[in-house]
């Protein structure tokens, strides 16, 4: 993978990526916390998201004999379409993780909505809200900064 990308985090419900083996015989590491596109989502499963984000961008790599072979890399936020469920928590994680570079939610969902191209009617709004009552609350953001 050109990007650097060993650990993938899917947020999606309705997608179930296999195991994969990169060509320098590591494997990428995977991490799942599936989200609903929409309504139906608890402000603890999507904050859930955002935490194995974070432990996924920190955990070392240990390199025991019965863990398979990985290495730190870029970690790959994806859903299903990448427009709703991912840009929501890839843009709470990194405005809750670093609030200097990322001085606000709204700024870094319409970042993340430039980069990936993707249309102003995205996030959805119940997603949008979600991520929103997670980025006003005090204690997933003390979380993440420890």
């Amino acid at each position: 993978m050109q990007a650097g990308i060993t650990a993938s985090l899917n947020v999606a419900l309705n997608v179930h990526a296999a195991e994969l083996q990169l060509p320098d015989g590591t494997h990428l590491r995977r991490a799942k916390v599936g989200l609903i596109d929409g309504a139906g989502n608890s402000a603890t499963h999507m904050a859930a998201a955002v935490l194995a984000l974070d432990g996924l961008v920190t955990q070392a790599s240990p390199g025991r004999p019965h863990y398979p072979a990985h290495r730190a890399g870029h970690v790959l936020v994806h859903c299903r379409g990448g427009r709703s469920r991912s840009v929501a928590v890839l843009a709470l994680y990194l405005h809750l993780k670093a609030p200097g570079d990322f001085p606000s939610l709204g700024q870094t969902i319409a970042m993340i909505r430039e980069l990936r191209g993707n249309r102003a009617t995205y996030p959805l709004p119940d997603m949008l809200s979600l991520a929103d009552e997670l980025a006003r609350g005090e204690a997933l953001a003390l979380l993440l900064r420890g």
